[in-house]
């Protein structure tokens, strides 16, 4: 997606010395020491469903883990979230945002997974919009902690500008909850839809537009619970 966004524009010695301190290991330990979930998006691809008024988007990725070393290690992620943000609309028509979240109970570091979304095409058409978002974005959390998203968690006219993306989410943050709920992770679609989910994970049933806040579950429970 190659269109640009336009509507967000919105001494020496001393530091040789503290080099070889930290590298020498002391303080060096605390960066490397725990686990470091990392995520990488494979693809993100949009299709309607054959025979169905639906906008699927579907987001092929893995997760794995630097532990002390930088070594990649197999293991297995508990409370892992990731919620969709999209846009769509032009200049000239105006813009609208939804967004939908989805908790994965568990995961398996090294494999690959999927996860899809859905939008009813009826509002699209109503809205007189394009079938594929404008921008989109991915957001990752695990056990309640963001993870930086990488380029591949979000559409090309975002990439590799901050303020963009950062008006992106802000336009998103005051824009999006009055769609909530119209843009569906899977497991929300009625059951006459047919799609393949054979590589989905285990996924909590609470709602389809989930607080980030709410994505740490500590004794299985959300914060305030």
């Amino acid at each position: 997606m190659k269109t640009e966004v336009s509507f967000f524009r919105v001494s020496f010695g001393r530091i040789w010395i503290l080099l070889v301190f930290v590298l020498s290991g002391v303080g060096f330990g605390d960066c490397v020491a725990s686990d470091h979930p990392l995520v990488d998006v494979r693809r993100v691809g949009f299709s309607l469903l054959e025979g169905e008024e639906w906008l699927r988007m579907r987001i092929e990725f893995s997760f794995r883990t630097l532990p002390e070393g930088g070594v990649a290690r197999s293991d297995r992620l508990a409370d892992v979230g990731v919620q969709v943000i999209q846009c769509f609309g032009s200049e000239t028509a105006g813009f609208r945002f939804f967004r939908a979240g989805m908790e994965l109970v568990e995961i398996e570091t090294e494999r690959r997974y999927s996860v899809s979304f859905f939008l009813p095409q009826a509002v699209i058409r109503k809205a007189g919009i394009r079938d594929v978002p404008y921008a989109w974005l991915l957001e990752w959390f695990v056990d309640g902690v963001p993870i930086p998203p990488g380029n591949r968690s979000m559409s090309d006219n975002l990439v590799g500008k901050p303020e963009v993306l950062a008006s992106f989410r802000r336009r998103a943050s005051e824009e999006a909850p009055v769609n909530d709920g119209i843009l569906i992770p899977s497991w929300a679609l009625p059951s006459w839809v047919e799609c393949d989910r054979a590589d989905e994970p285990a996924c909590r049933r609470r709602d389809t537009c989930v607080d980030p806040g709410a994505f740490r579950n500590a004794g299985g429970k959300v914060n305030g619970e």
